[in-house]
């Protein structure tokens, strides 16, 4: 597996702060989609690939720390690693670092997803080229194989 870093730079733009001049909590997440989606695409997923599959990524939970403010007329360096995949593929955790063009750590957001099949309105399981896609994204140290154990979803499950 090539585990070379995968990310997108970003030009922060005034359309993507607030009144009170801190970045979009939806800034970062469509910063985050774009990155996820270029993956995609870079592996031959592009948008009518999903479209002639019926098949589209969604986000069960998304968590997003914010660690420093960005500045307006900035750059934002967003790379994603790969936390947990369930072995048919069907479900996924990444993790998405949001650096300032200086290195500084600005943010930091974990998603939890899955496959959705766009005609029944359930999940499924992808077909195994997006699999051997996501097996390409590069492993965060901290990755899990056994996150989506059924015993351990319950667990959690318990615990909320």
């Amino acid at each position: 597996m090539d585990n070379a870093e995968y990310f997108k730079t970003f030009a922060v733009k005034w359309s993507d702060f607030d009144v009170n001049r801190h970045l979009r909590n939806t800034s970062y997440s469509e910063y985050a989609t774009h990155v996820r989606m270029s993956f995609l695409e870079d592996h031959g997923y592009a948008y009518p690939v999903f479209e002639e599959l019926q098949i589209g990524p969604i986000l069960t939970q998304e968590d997003i720390s914010y660690l420093k403010e960005t500045q307006m007329n900035s750059e934002l360096k967003v790379n994603m690693r790969i936390l947990a995949l369930s072995a048919e593929g069907s479900l996924f955790r990444l993790k998405h670092e949001f650096f300032q063009a200086d290195g500084t750590l600005a943010a930091r957001m974990l998603i939890n997803g899955a496959w959705l099949d766009r005609k029944r309105r359930r999940p499924t399981i992808p077909p195994d080229g997006i699999l051997q896609a996501f097996k390409q994204i590069p492993r965060d140290v901290n990755y899990d194989a056994g996150y989506f154990d059924a015993t351990r979803i319950a667990a959690r499950a318990k615990e909320s």
